[in-house]
């Protein structure tokens, strides 16, 4: 039987850079090489930062048809100084990886925080702190994406968790 040959290519990328706008960051100087064949794409070794550290992507994206496949990606990011939610500074490192399919993902991994600080004020109606921070009492937005994930993330903050603003005081750890 005849077999289908594999095409293959490479993209070297060099000061790239990615952004959602419903994020406060954008992943910038992306660089590395990213290698396509006709079952998928594979990062070489891309690198990148984010909140103005350094980030590590690795792994593989396949491709079924005209749609992506199996995931199976890695990041490994270091000092990143984010902005998000909103109200919240923080300094982190990841250890992240992103396993199964466009339709059944699971982000897993590690998050360690070096430090946060939640400033944004609570507003009160009716003599009730209003959690969402808004005076509507209404959630606030979240990001919506079109991947479903189911998320394995284990959260480190050794001490860290400031909570100033105008109604509270707090220092905690998780």
């Amino acid at each position: 039987p005849m077999r289908t040959p594999v095409v293959t290519g490479t993209m070297t990328v060099e000061d790239g850079r990615i952004r959602h706008f419903d994020l406060p960051h954008a992943l910038e100087n992306i660089s590395g090489v990213v290698r396509f064949d006709s079952r998928g794409v594979t990062l070489d070794e891309v690198t990148a930062q984010l909140g103005g550290g350094p980030v590590r992507f690795g792994g593989r994206v396949g491709i079924e048809g005209y749609r992506p496949g199996r995931l199976d990606v890695m990041m490994n990011g270091q000092n990143m100084r984010l902005r998000y939610p909103e109200g919240m500074r923080s300094v982190v490192d990841a250890n992240l990886t992103l396993l199964g399919t466009v339709d059944a993902a699971t982000l897993s991994g590690m998050v360690n925080v070096r430090s946060a600080i939640y400033t944004r004020r609570f507003d009160t109606g009716g003599g009730l702190i209003d959690l969402t921070g808004n005076a509507s009492g209404q959630a606030p937005a979240s990001i919506q994406t079109t991947v479903p994930l189911r998320y394995d993330i284990h959260l480190n903050i050794p001490g860290t968790l400031r909570v100033e603003n105008n109604t509270v005081r707090l220092v905690a750890n998780a």
